[in-house]
């Protein structure tokens, strides 16, 4: 595992150092964040807050909709902040987590960390920001362990506080969902270290509950969608379902199918698409050593997706088509041609064509 230069670290901890401890840091994690996003940024805010007594406020764009997501955030009581409330001029630097800057779901943040995980690419030169910590890992939450580790900034082993249990639990589901259990071809030494350390502090309880989330009954209505025959389509092994138009608390059952699918036999990758909002939204995974997943959703999806072994996401505006501005009709039209379409385009993908 690739460490960082030393120099690099420490112009990082320069920067910080130096800072006004009366002015908040902003942290922001990818559009609808998931269990890493979430939890590495809930972690780097304990981090900076007691390396360097700096507090720091969570920000997020889209929706936190998928319900282990909204269990993981109530179960916590994590505080964390729409992008509309963010206001740069209350903000002395800005570091973001488990993505880089075309994910974030904001225009003009002007990003000076940046913990990642994905094969994603940054908008300025290296020396242009404190610190960029882009590594091959299974989850970003690792990164932040890591980080934990170089500076000496690790929980109270003989009496942890509430907080530290906390960050741990929330830390140990982000490694579990990113490194599927540490099963993922992606996970790394790092994210075994981290898992470990992390299992002592966690809360067991909370975790359980995190884990074993309540399904509403809209998650099975949408997963009987996916498999009529009139809404799915398999190319060779890869099972391609349209679920029609979602709303945007909704958004996060695509990700949950997509993985659902991929326990049917014969299939190596699905792809589950609907429209949210006024956007094409989809969700790709897959076990086909063979197949690069961000190059894929980026051939599908254009420059609003990504994506990292065996998972990604994507999503294109509908722009002039927007549905919020069509009657019944029109929206109905749209839709079948968006189904189309895109099942059309990833057929072309699938087959090499």
């Amino acid at each position: 595992m690739a460490k960082k230069p030393i120099a690099e670290v420490d112009k990082f901890n320069s920067a910080f150092e130096g800072l006004d401890r009366d002015k908040k840091v902003a942290i922001f994690t990818h559009i609808t964040p998931d269990p890493d996003a979430i939890a590495a940024s809930v972690g780097l805010q304990w981090f900076l807050k007691k390396k360097y007594g700096i507090f720091s406020d969570i920000f997020y764009a889209g929706q936190i909709s998928h319900p282990q997501n909204k269990t993981l955030v109530n179960v916590l009581s994590l505080d964390l902040k729409t992008a509309e409330n963010y206001d740069s001029e209350k903000y002395q630097k800005v570091l973001i987590v488990d993505c880089t800057e075309q994910h974030l779901g904001i225009q003009g943040v002007n990003v000076n960390v940046i913990f990642d995980h994905h094969r994603n690419k940054i908008e300025k030169n290296d020396n242009e920001y404190d610190l960029v910590d882009i590594r091959p890992v299974g989850a970003t939450c690792s990164l932040i362990y890591d980080l934990m580790l170089k500076y000496d900034m690790m929980f109270d082993v003989a009496s942890p506080t509430e907080a530290e249990r906390v960050i741990a639990t929330a830390m140990i589901m982000g490694i579990k969902t990113d490194t599927r259990d540490l099963l993922s071809e992606t996970c790394t030494q790092l994210d075994g270290d981290a898992y470990m350390f992390l299992r002592d502090f966690a809360d067991m309880s909370k975790l359980d509950s995190i884990i074993n989330y309540p399904l509403p009954k809209y998650l099975y209505d949408l997963e009987n969608d996916a498999i009529k025959e009139e809404n799915c389509v398999e190319i060779n092994d890869t099972y391609v379902a349209y679920l029609g138009v979602l709303s945007a608390n909704r958004r996060d059952t695509l990700p949950h199918i997509a993985d659902k699918m991929m326990r049917m036999q014969g299939v190596t990758t699905s792809i589950i698409f609907a429209i949210v909002e006024d956007d094409i939204q989809g969700c790709v995974r897959s076990t086909d050593v063979s197949l690069d997943v961000d190059a894929f959703v980026k051939k599908i999806f254009g420059k609003n997706a990504g994506g990292k072994y065996g998972a990604g996401a994507g999503k294109i505006p509908l722009d002039f088509f927007a549905l919020t501005s069509q009657n019944d009709e029109i929206k109905e039209t749209i839709s079948l041609a968006v189904k189309q379409t895109v099942i059309a385009k990833i057929e072309k993908e699938v087959n090499g064509e």
